[in-house]
């Protein structure tokens, strides 16, 4: 019996004894983890991904050993998100999977903290998905994550910063899917969350603007895109160089795209220094000397091209291995860079390589695919192997057209628009801007094809429906960009598709007249005249006529002026502002964009027929026609390098005429105006001879029988004051300026910038009624003795109604008064209310006050143009005080300029421009001149009288006078100003073209 008992002792003492050491064993084993664990964090932090993974790995083991399951969870979860920055996506997904798998079986009753380690594994499997494209996966775990997040928030807001990364990473994706409205509002919300949760410089903050960055540039909205890198590089600690080098980088490739090659080089050449400073992360280095490569290549700096595109790629393939994703982007810019060589046969083999990499990977990444195919056919068109080339182009577009598989037919897809929208329901388009390039390029193939064999006239139909296509997507994506500036980049290639585009409609109606391709013509010439100009007059009446509360739309009126007078501060030249204060202003800039366009997706999302108003205004030339007097005809001019289409419409029919110019005839259009300008009278006589046979003499037997020209120019005829041409038949005769044969004398003349916004506006004027008066006008006069000082303005292109004293200040314009007490008596001797304002109270701030309302509008002043930027060109007033809703008192610096008019509301009738050169400014493709003029029809005015030299005081004041006179009479504006001009024709000191021709009628 104590034997028995003695050995149970000492069984239980061993037991004891045992159990001792081997919880101390255990303890010393999870203590070493921890340890691990730690120094493992510590790696992570520095980005020393490798030593990391090991300390993770080795105490996840020990942790699932221990059945420490939570703990174990973390270290398998934290080892595969290590190597997932390592770019080793299978060794990634290994450990998160695994990691799931304890969850599942090991985990039920879940804490607040269990669920959150759960949402990071669903977060990791998200991303790991996104990296190989598989986009059904990665929204699957986003939202999986993203509810969990929800649940958790609904007790405690603490993880507001997580669901900001989670709605990153969602729009992310639907980025990569095409989404790019989705991706920019969960980008949005990201940056909303960060900016309140962890402040406007916060790392996080800076990832959020850079991906809405990257999608203002795949949506072509340059300007955004810069802003909002800007923003970053601003705001970066030192701590986040490695930020400032992303946006340079970037900086870069926009640049690259707007053909600024020399920019874009400077940006990738700043940040790959950093890169390289910083000794962190090869493979972005290599991209950059990727992008570095690519651009040397453009500027046909072989050579430099070459050496940087072989070290991004021998480096990639080190740190990658040769099969990885990453390695078909080098190939692919190796294969552009043969591709500008012209050895196409060694580019295609580049691209071939990069596509079987992304087939071995199963890369779902349509938009790489999709260039790939469109490279390969543009390099197979280009060896005149059209078939290839075209069956290529098919395969890019099907990839980016979700539903819309392969055809041998190479048909194009059937796509239904209402307004703004794609309503295929079978279809998803993933991104609109690269598949009108792809359109483009179809239809460039389908003309190679016949002009290598013209019996082939159904390729020829094949181009024009395929242009058709193209440019229905083109409306949409204009009308997505909100940046003026983006629009214009857009613009400079936009026109040479179109004039492709007409050509094939040519060729098409002389052989087949019957069918009116014509019609495509007037068509297309149309529309890429002043897109942008008719986007805001379609947008504006969209905005009127919809259902949209009054709040909103006050609201989205309201953000316009503010964002135009904070980018008219910043763009100040010389401005007297402080460095800080202009930051500041850039910030709050960025900040009121973002609110715009928040306000702007929720009108096209939840407003739709405020979108479908947008593009409900076809062209449609009966309607056009319909609008045409008896007497009227339209002069529309088409512009390329070697042709002018003129264009006439009458209210009965329409004729196109071709006349073949060459290079030299732009010199000749210049020589005609300063010819003028200069008052170098053989110059003007002799260039008049080559733009009447060339601009007139072609359509003379369709105008005689008219009395009133509409002339729509296009391109450097915008400089034309046609009044002024003469017919041949004064050549050798004395030169008296009185008894030339001038346009002005047979012929009413006014301008206007596309037939369909002719066409429209004539529509919305006509209910335009509830003026406040007649007639407002301003004269600054600018006394001897209060002259302005101009100290902004030092570095403009300055012009002004007579001269600058000193070219500092503001001389004085003593008939301006004149000038407006006469046009005032008139008015009142025919019992109209009117409004004249002088001297200093006629400031900037009073015009802003008062003139909204009145019929007429009139200033007599100084003006002055900026032809490298046309914003900052402008109207003269006094300085003042003004309270607004932009700050509460702010001072006026007296320099109205064209941002600023062109978001007032003014809805006046006539605005007469009574200063120089108010019609002249920047020339933009697509676009024509982009002046005062078409700021103030932005604000509401359909009818502005402008100059196009500097004009003198007193001819002006004169000119002016004898226009009302004739306006009270009853006649029309054009009719008007052409008795004004001939009075003063018939004059011997006033005859000369310089004095009376300035000014110019654009309207209805």
């Amino acid at each position: 019996m104590f034997r028995t008992i003695f050995l149970q002792i000492f069984i239980i003492i061993f037991i004891g004894n045992f159990s001792y050491a081997f919880n101390k064993k255990h303890e010393k084993e999870i203590s070493k983890a921890k340890k691990l664990e730690y120094t493992a964090d510590s790696l992570l932090e520095k980005e020393e991904y490798n030593p990391a993974v090991n300390n993770y790995l080795h105490a996840a083991m020990v942790f699932e050993q221990n059945k420490l399951w939570v703990d174990a969870v973390r270290n398998y979860r934290q080892t595969g998100w290590c190597y997932f920055k390592l770019n080793k996506i299978d060794s990634s997904q290994i450990y998160v999977n695994h990691s799931l798998e304890i969850y599942n079986k090991r985990l039920k009753q879940l804490t607040d903290q269990e669920k959150y380690e759960e949402s990071e594994l669903y977060y990791i499997q998200a991303r790991i998905y996104l990296d190989k494209r598989e986009f059904d996966s990665t929204f699957s775990y986003l939202e999986k994550g993203i509810k969990i997040i929800n649940e958790l928030n609904s007790t405690s807001n603490s993880y507001n910063t997580v669901l900001a990364k989670y709605f990153q990473t969602y729009g992310t994706s639907n980025y990569y899917n095409g989404n790019y409205d989705i991706s920019l509002k969960y980008n949005f919300q990201a940056l909303d969350i960060r900016q309140k949760e962890l402040g406007k410089n916060h790392v996080d903050v800076l990832n959020s603007y850079f991906n809405i960055a990257i999608i203002y540039v795949v949506k072509r909205d340059y300007e955004k895109a810069i802003q909002n890198l800007r923003l970053i590089i601003s705001y970066c600690k030192d701590e986040d160089r490695i930020w400032k080098a992303i946006s340079y980088n970037y900086l870069g490739i926009i640049n690259k795209r707007m053909k600024e090659y020399d920019k874009a080089i400077e940006y990738f050449e700043k940040a790959l220094a950093i890169y390289q400073d910083e000794g962190k992360d090869p493979v972005m280095t290599a991209g950059i000397m990727n992008n570095l490569g690519e651009a040397y290549s453009s500027l046909e700096d072989f050579d430099n091209a070459l050496k940087n595109l072989k070290r991004s790629l021998e480096i990639r393939k080190k740190h990658l291995g040769e099969t990885h994703p990453f390695i078909s982007r080098n190939y692919i810019t190796i294969g552009k860079y043969y591709y500008q060589k012209e050895i196409y046969e060694e580019a295609i083999l580049n691209f071939l390589k990069a596509l079987e990499i992304l087939d071995k990977n199963k890369s779902q990444d349509k938009l790489v695919k999709n260039q790939l195919y469109n490279l390969i056919g543009a390099s197979n068109m280009l060896l005149n192997k059209n078939y290839e080339a075209l069956d290529y182009m098919q395969k890019a577009i099907c990839e980016l057209i979700v539903g819309f598989d392969y055809n041998e037919n190479l048909e194009n897809p059937e796509l239904f628009f209402e307004g703004a929208n794609i309503i295929n329901p079978e279809y998803e388009v993933l991104s609109k801007s690269i598949l009108y390039e792809n359109l483009i390029n179809k239809a460039k193939i389908y003309i190679q094809i016949y002009e290598q064999n013209t019996s082939q006239v159904d390729k020829l139909e094949e181009a024009l429906n395929t242009y058709k296509l193209a440019f229905k997507l083109l409306d949409i994506i204009r009308l997505e960009i909100s940046n003026e500036e983006s629009k214009y980049i857009l613009g400079e290639t936009e026109k040479s598709y179109y004039n492709e585009a007409i050509q094939v409609c040519l060729k098409l109606d002389s052989l087949f007249p019957e069918r009116h391709y014509s019609e495509y013509v007037l068509e297309f010439v149309d529309k890429c005249k002043s897109s942008s100009l008719k986007d805001n007059s379609y947008i504006t009446n969209a905005l009127n006529k919809s259902n949209i509360p009054e709040g909103l739309k006050e609201r989205e009126k309201e953000l316009a002026k503010k964002l135009a007078y904070y980018n008219t501060q910043i763009n100040k030249r010389n401005a007297t502002l402080e460095k800080d204060t202009i930051e500041s202003y850039k910030k709050k800039y960025h900040k009121l964009t973002v609110e715009y366009d928040t306000i702007n997706n929720y009108l096209k999302n939840s407003y739709p027929n405020y979108y479908n108003l947008i593009h409900s205004d076809e062209f449609n030339i009966e309607s056009i026609q319909s609008k045409i007097n008896e007497n009227e005809i339209i002069l529309e001019y088409f512009v390329t390098n070697y042709n002018i289409l003129i264009i006439t419409v009458t209210n009965k029919d329409y004729e196109i005429v071709n006349v073949e110019i060459d290079t030299t005839f732009k010199n000749y259009v210049s020589k005609f105006y300063r010819g003028i300008r200069k008052v170098d009278i053989p110059g003007y006589i002799r260039n008049n001879s080559i733009l009447y046979e060339k601009l007139i003499k072609p359509v003379i037997s369709r105008i005689e029988t008219k009395n009133s020209l509409i002339i729509v120019p296009d391109d450097y005829l915008f400089y034309i004051p046609f009044e002024a041409i003469f017919t041949d038949k004064n050549e050798g005769n004395a030169i008296d300026f009185r008894n030339f044969d001038y346009l002005i004398k047979d012929y009413e003349i006014k301008y206007n910038y596309s037939l369909n916004l002719w066409k429209f506006n004539n529509e919305i004027s006509k209910t335009k009624n509830n003026f406040i008066g007649e007639f407002i006008g301003l004269a600054p006069v600018f006394a001897d003795n209060d002259n302005l000082v101009i100290t902004s303005l030092n570095d403009h292109d300055t012009a002004t109604r007579s001269v600058n004293i000193d070219g500092v200040r503001f001389s004085t314009l003593k008939y301006s008064k004149k000038e407006i007490e006469e046009i005032s008596k008139l008015f009142r001797e025919n019992d109209k209310s009117i409004k004249s304002i002088f001297y200093d109270q006629a400031t900037e701030g009073n015009f802003k006050n008062n003139a909204s309302g009145y019929k007429y509008i009139h200033i007599a002043t100084h003006g002055f143009s900026d032809k490298n930027n046309p914003n900052l060109s402008g109207l003269a007033f006094y300085a003042s005080e003004s309270n607004d809703s932009i700050n509460s008192t702010r001072k006026e610096d007296g320099l109205l300029y064209s941002e600023e008019i062109s978001s007032l509301d003014l809805n006046a009738d006539l605005v007469v421009l009574s200063a120089c050169e108010t019609g002249i400014g920047k020339l933009v493709k697509s676009e024509g001149l982009i002046a005062i003029t078409r700021s103030f029809i932005d604000a509401g005015t359909y009818n502005v009288i402008h100059s196009l030299w500097n004009v003198m005081d007193r001819s002006t004041s004169e000119l002016m006078v004898e226009f009302y006179k004739h306006v009270l009479s009853g006649k029309s504006y054009s009719q008007s100003l052409r008795e004004a001009k001939i009075k003063m024709i018939n004059e011997i000191n006033t005859c000369h073209p310089k004095i009376w021709c300035s000014f110019v009628l654009v309207g209805i």
